[in-house]
């Protein structure tokens, strides 16, 4: 079951989101991803990015989110999101929720 979410940050700034799981889990050799859409039923995410595992053993992972991913490809305005696992045949989605992207002044 996923567990949900929510995110805000200015447009321009750079984000990195750790995941730490309520109970421990090895997760050694699992591929993660992050996709956001502007909506739910959308098929084509307008961004995908490649999860780290941080520390595999204890089940931690993170994504990272760009300054210039934030700036050029996602304009201020709410999105959803998931995360998703991939290993041996198994697919899971880990975190899923809405992503807020607020206007700035300061872009970098």
């Amino acid at each position: 079951m996923a567990i949900h979410n929510d995110y805000s940050w200015n447009r321009g700034e750079d984000n990195l989101i750790t995941f730490t799981p309520v109970v421990v889990r090895d997760i050694t050799g699992w591929t993660i991803r992050c996709s956001v859409k502007a909506t739910i039923q959308d098929t084509t995410p307008l961004l995908t990015i490649s999860g780290t595992l941080l520390t595999p053993a204890a089940g931690i992972f993170t994504v990272a989110f760009t300054a210039a991913q934030n700036t050029n490809t996602l304009q201020a305005g709410s999105y959803v999101y998931a995360v998703a696992r991939t290993d041996s045949g198994s697919a899971a989605i880990l975190s899923e929720g809405t992503l807020t992207i607020k206007p700035t002044a300061y872009l970098a």
